[in-house]
């Protein structure tokens, strides 16, 4: 099955893989996938393309130099209208405000007015004045008089009242002044949206005014955008502008590469956008005189403007003589401040708008280029546009490139096949380029162009792969490359670059050796599942290659035991960090650079492995901590680099009785410190009150643990896991080494994963369970009860739960030593009292200080008993 006649595979086919990559490409082009490489195509061709942009457009830009003058934006509405009166003495053609208006500007001060106006007519004052003139003639001359001068005097306040009011109403000014003007353009926003039924309420008379007829100019026939509701601006600006355009940005979807619509549908009603409207004012034309030709666009009077059936156009990218802007740019500032003749702007368009403001999640910026590019188009007939013959040429080429892959390209040599590949993409891009710089006509080739590539790539890749040649080069140097590379990573131990690099030579004696050797290597990695895959590679090739049958079921099964979840813990991988010492046929395990012997000791979160380093033949400990089964993310690798650091600390140590750190390092996510193997057992095994090592020699390991203590403070080095279970004490020499320097830095700061504080507090000083900074007299505290139980069989804090334990060592004293032991000599209760006082003030404030304490006890001791 999959062969043909001859015995070929029919999988080693180019047609067969250049046909699934057609099948694949044209999926994703049909879903519309290569969007953004269009855009991306589009926007870099047009930028190589600028036109001339027609000279009949002006901005007045509210840019930062106009904050900078005027204030922080919004400005009062009367600043608007000046600007209008000043541009309009230039008798600009059309005047566009890009600005919305459709809420009120109410300022405090006219609120107040309008309260106070309120105020007067709701008390009746301004009724006032009849009612003093008719009873004025019933009253003596000199009374009525002072009623005639009191009426007076409240005409007249209410006459400055609404004198004032009409003076901060913002509102009124402008529309003062668009009654002068008679020549602005308003803006409106829409909601997308589909309609049905009918609106609210009518169109304003002046959109109704400039809405298109749907027969005569054959509007019938497009399907611009539909707009759900129209935020228009207040009624008192529409009754005096002269026309009220649509405007939008990207937040609807528009730009120059999707097309800018030139008008939008509302319940039926073809409403232009104000890039047409303004154009259209331009050049006298009205709504009649604006058809829609199909397949071809928009006439207006003389001129043809190309779009599509949604009268949407791409407007063209334009530039200024010399490098400068493409459109004639004033500040809204000059102007008003008199530093601009209006007459420049004589016969213009003027857009005034923000520049650098965003409006509605649009930049201004964009939105008034864009507006000013899409008057531009207009007029001058030259947006980009796409007509119809496009989608054979487009097709062809589809067509075309299926073909070279299936039928050219198999036939072709690799260079050949690449040379050529590369010619046609060019040729592609270039059939686009230029009807898009001579016409404006625009096209995508990323479809073609991505199938030419992709096809190019997977035919050669494939014939690499089934030719055993790997994806790498395969000349004799580079394959002496890959395997000297390969080598070397496999001596540092990065076994996963090694196989990469073998797996990519051809397959013979050599290199399924060099395989062969490297899976062992794994194994001895305790890494089954790699060892399991580097196995099944050389067994596609050499199926019966030594014993590599029964590795990779050895390893299958290692493999899920070390995946297997931890007993006592669920949801933790693996084995709990340890290693499979023993199985039939497996190597021995390796960390780092230490063959790993046997294991010798087990903790909380730590397994401690006797083992061997291959190269000087010295025995180390071994104590890994399966960091990844504890932390995730960014925890780890910051867990990681305190491990390190304080493995490098501990590491600078040298006592006596402080263990010799040799090395640290990680393999899989297991951190590992190898130190010095010690002869003995832990005082764990001296804590029950069968097994108590005589006084005088307690006294003196502590005071030996002490002074290590000591020579650490002074290094600025804290243990803060003093503990029984951290002390070695080999009772034929009298050797005392204190381990686990910095490692209760890493696991007791930290959290498991349902909260509970790694390790036991039993041991933990009253700061250190407050969570203060700690310094050398909390591992001074830890020392004491460790001595304390030494001495008595039992620690002088337990309790039920983590927190009365912990309410016991922070607040009540210790019981009394001779209570609980009434052979000990005098001279021990006062150092054991002090050194567990509550307040680390009044304890020993130096390990240094404890030892002398705890040596001239131990000998008084000894003295005693000759």
């Amino acid at each position: 099955m999959g062969r043909n006649a001859t015995g070929e595979s029919l999988w080693n086919k180019d047609w067969l893989w250049a046909l699934a990559i057609i099948l694949v490409i044209t999926l994703l082009s049909g879903l519309g996938q290569f969007r953004g490489l269009d855009e991306i195509l589009f926007t870099t061709f047009t930028r190589l393309t600028p036109a001339t942009p027609t000279p009949r457009i002006d901005i007045i830009a509210i840019d930062k130099r106009s904050l900078k003058s005027l204030g922080q934006w919004p400005w009062p509405r009367s600043s608007i209208a000046r600007l209008l009166n000043i541009a309009d003495a230039g008798k600009p053609k059309v005047i566009a405000i890009t600005l919305p208006l459709n809420t009120p500007q109410v300022t405090p001060g006219l609120e107040a007015l309008d309260r106070l106006n309120q105020l007067f007519k709701t008390e009746g004052l301004d009724g006032w004045t009849a009612t003093i003139s008719r009873i004025g003639h019933q009253l003596p001359a000199a009374e009525a008089n002072s009623l005639v001068h009191l009426g007076t005097t409240l005409s007249r306040f209410a006459r400055q009242l609404r004198a004032d009011k009409d003076k901060l109403n913002q509102d009124l000014s402008l529309t003062q002044s668009l009654a002068a003007i008679h020549n602005v353009d308003l803006i409106f926003t829409y909601a997308p949206g589909v309609t049905q039924g009918n609106p609210d309420t009518p169109l304003p008379a002046l959109l109704a005014k400039n809405r298109f007829p749907p027969n005569a100019s054959r509007m019938n026939l497009i399907s611009p955008p539909t707009a759900y509701t129209l935020n228009l601006p207040l009624p008192q600006f529409l009754q005096h502008a002269l026309g009220i355009g649509a405007i939008g940005g990207q937040t609807l979807g528009w730009n120059r590469f999707t097309g800018m619509p030139l008008a939008v549908s509302y319940y039926g009603q073809t409403l232009p956008s104000l890039a047409l409207l303004v154009a259209m004012q331009s050049l006298n034309l009205g709504a009649t005189d604006v058809h829609y030709l199909p397949g071809k666009g928009l006439r207006l009077g003389s001129l043809l403007i190309r779009t599509d059936d949604t009268l949407r156009i791409h407007p063209r990218v334009y530039r200024g003589a010399h490098g400068r802007a493409a459109f004639n740019t004033y500040s809204f500032a000059d102007v008003l401040n008199g530093n601009v003749d209006p007459n420049v702007f004589r016969d213009k368009i003027l857009l005034i708008g923000p520049v650098g403001m965003a409006q509605g999640g649009v930049p201004a910026e964009t939105r008034l280029g864009l507006l000013a590019d899409a008057i531009s188009s207009i007029l001058n007939q030259d947006p980009y546009y796409t007509p119809p013959w496009v989608k054979y040429v487009l097709l062809a080429a589809w067509g075309f490139s299926a073909l070279y892959l299936t039928w050219l390209l198999p036939l072709l040599g690799n260079r050949l096949a690449g040379a050529l590949t590369a010619s046609l993409i060019i040729a592609l891009g270039a059939a686009s380029f230029y009807p898009l710089y001579t016409r404006g006509i625009w096209y995508s080739p990323t479809g073609p162009a991505l199938l030419l590539f992709s096809g190019y790539w997977l035919i050669m890749l494939k014939r690499r792969l089934f030719n055993g040649q790997g994806l790498l080069p395969g000349s004799n140097a580079n394959l002496e490359n890959l395997r000297v590379l390969g080598l070397a990573f496999q001596s540092q131990g990065q076994l996963d670059l090694a196989f990469d690099r073998f797996r990519h030579l051809p397959i013979n004696e050599q290199s399924l050796e060099l395989l062969y050797s490297l899976a062992l290597d794994f194994e001895r990695k305790r890494r089954f599942d790699k060892a399991k895959t580097v196995y099944e590679y050389i067994a596609r090739h050499r199926r019966h290659y030594r014993d590599i049958r029964e590795r990779m079921k050895r390893t299958q099964t290692l493999s899920e035991i070390s995946l297997a979840p931890h007993p006592s813990n669920g949801d933790t991988p693996g084995n709990g960090g340890t290693l499979i010492l023993h199985h039939s046929g497996v190597q021995k395990p390796m960390l780092g650079r230490y063959e790993v012997e046997q294991e010798i000791g087990r903790g909380a979160m730590s397994t401690v492995y006797e083992g061997k380093d291959p190269k000087i033949g010295r025995r180390v400990a071994i104590k890994t901590l399966p960091l990844s089964t504890e932390f995730q993310g960014e925890e780890l690798e910051q867990v990681k680099a305190r491990f390190y650091r304080e493995a490098e600390t501990a590491g600078q140590l040298s006592h006596p009785n402080i263990v010799t750190i040799f090395d640290a390092g990680e393999e899989d996510d297991v951190a590992y410190i190898a130190m010095e193997y010690l002869h003995g057992r832990n005082l764990t095994h001296f804590v029950g009150k069968a097994g108590l090592l005589p006084v005088s020699s307690v006294l003196e390991i502590v005071a030996k643990c002490a002074l290590a203590l000591d020579y650490a403070h002074r290094h600025q080095v804290i243990h803060r896991d003093v503990k029984p279970a951290n002390i070695v004490y080999n009772i034929d020499t009298g050797d005392v080494k204190l381990t686990d320097f910095g490692i209760a830095r890493i696991t007791d700061a930290s959290k498991t994963r349902t909260g509970v504080i790694m390790g036991t507090p039993s041991y933990m000083s009253p700061e250190q369970l407050a969570g203060r900074k700690l310094d050398g007299r909390s591992d001074l505290f830890s020392l004491g009860i460790t001595c304390f139980q030494l001495l008595t069989g039992a620690p002088p804090f337990h309790a039920d739960t983590m927190a009365t334990l912990m309410y016991k060592i922070t607040n009540e004293a210790h019981p009394g030593l001779n209570a609980l032991r009434d052979d000990l000599a005098p001279c021990v209760s006062p150092i054991i009292n002090k050194v567990l006082q509550k307040n680390p003030d009044k304890r020993f404030q130096t390990g240094r200080e404890l030892a002398n304490q705890l040596l001239r006890c131990a000998r008084d001791i000894r003295e005693q008993m000759a």
